[in-house]
């Protein structure tokens, strides 16, 4: 017969798993257009409240306090520069606390490790549900759209049609640039439930990660590729050949034959990798979205110089923004930069301290992922409030998955 704590414990893992769903669901996904995130959001509130009245963490460390109010005063002076709009006010004021207050308790309670293989329970379900839809559906036209919404991302509001609500083909604009080469201009992008290909990428990398830092098997792995692929982005081939690097340097030689033969892959990999890069940008640059993305980062720094502290407000350039770090840096200038990207740049100085090579391939994956525009949703803001929570609050803790 099950006890008390234990069925505290289920139910409280159950809560955890609904959250890991809202969080993910309210991040850019068709449901949280027109506003939806804000029903979104206030359930995740709800979630967290009810989870905390259930076993509440009262032992909150100093320094989580001083981040706290520390924060607080960083949130006033930008809400100061956004002029006290009502989407500064909501995002500093309501949801970035919130997540803060999640990740602490999150790790406080010693939960990360079971946050983190639920957020990749989600990204899972949803990546195979996109994956087979995409297949039968977009490309082989064995299933058929059930329904057709109206969307207002981008300039002008569209039609886009829906597979029972759990697949939606929001972008039917052709493939340009470098990988318009590979004959594929009669595929769908695969967009799974998000807003667009770019986003459905970020995620699905984002899952990839967590299969290789969870541990996970390689199905997992290979499940996340052929997703990534088929989003067709050029970030999502920049992560397939990040990964090659990885998995290349993981190699453990048996033998003085195989260590010769991964240090001649490793070169090879890596000059494949950067001509990939130098060859995706130059084609990028030549497409119409790539000159639109090249005027709008100029005008995105140009707007972080002109005030440098404390920035433009926030959501003044991320809207219609392709870059998340000019963004970030001309919205809320360097003190919101430093928000967002501290953790990842104390990573990166330590990583080459140490000469870790593995750990500055996945740094450079988190850094080419940052650019996605997505950093005013839920899940990149609790991965910020985590990786605070990590490098500094719980420094002391060298192997965070075990709390």
């Amino acid at each position: 017969m099950l006890s008390k704590t234990s069925i505290k414990q289920t139910f409280l893992n159950f809560l955890i798993l609904l959250m890991s769903f809202v969080i993910i669901l309210s991040s850019d996904t068709m449901y949280s257009l027109n506003n939806g995130y804000i029903i979104l959001e206030i359930v995740l509130a709800g979630l967290f409240v009810l989870i905390f009245l259930i076993d509440p963490l009262w032992n909150i460390t100093y320094s989580f306090l001083l981040i706290f109010l520390f924060y607080i005063v960083i949130a006033i002076i930008l809400c100061f520069v956004s002029n006290f709009s009502n989407y500064a006010v909501y995002s500093l004021g309501f949801l970035f606390p919130l997540c803060l207050l999640i990740a602490n308790y999150v790790v406080g309670k010693h939960k990360t490790k079971f946050f983190l293989e639920s957020i990749f329970f989600v990204l899972t379900t949803v990546t195979i549900t996109s994956l087979i839809f995409w297949l039968l559906g977009s490309n082989l036209k064995l299933l058929s759209p059930t329904s057709s919404i109206l969307i207002t991302w981008g300039e002008t509001p569209r039609q886009i049609v829906s597979y029972y609500n759990l697949y939606f083909e929001p972008q039917g604009m052709p493939i340009d640039g470098i990988i318009s080469r590979l004959n594929v201009m009669n595929l769908s992008r695969n967009s799974s439930i998000f807003v667009e290909g770019v986003i459905a990428n970020f995620f699905f990398s984002i899952g990839f990660i967590l299969s290789e830092v969870l541990k996970k098997g390689k199905k997992y792995k290979l499940v996340y590729l052929i997703a990534i692929i088929s989003t067709f982005t050029t970030s999502g081939f920049l992560v397939v050949g990040l990964f090659i690097l990885y998995t290349i340097i993981k190699l453990v030689p048996k033998n003085v034959f195989i260590k010769l033969m991964k240090y001649f892959l490793y070169v090879v990999a890596t000059l494949l990798v950067v001509y990939l890069i130098i060859l995706l940008i130059t084609d990028k640059a030549d497409t119409m979205s790539g000159n639109d993305r090249h005027i709008k980062i100029i005008n995105e720094f140009e707007a972080f110089l002109r005030s440098p502290i404390y920035g433009n407000g926030i959501n003044a350039y991320t809207k219609g923004s392709s870059n998340a770090i000019s963004a970030v840096a001309a919205d809320g200038g360097v003190i919101l930069f430093m928000i967002y990207y501290f953790p990842l740049i104390k990573a990166t100085i330590n990583s080459f301290a140490k000469l870790d090579v593995k750990l500055l391939i996945f740094i450079a994956l988190f850094f080419l992922l940052g650019v996605s525009v997505v950093q005013y949703t839920p899940f990149m803001l609790i991965s910020v409030a985590l990786s605070w929570e990590i490098v500094l609050v719980n420094k002391k803790n060298s192997n965070f998955l075990e709390a």
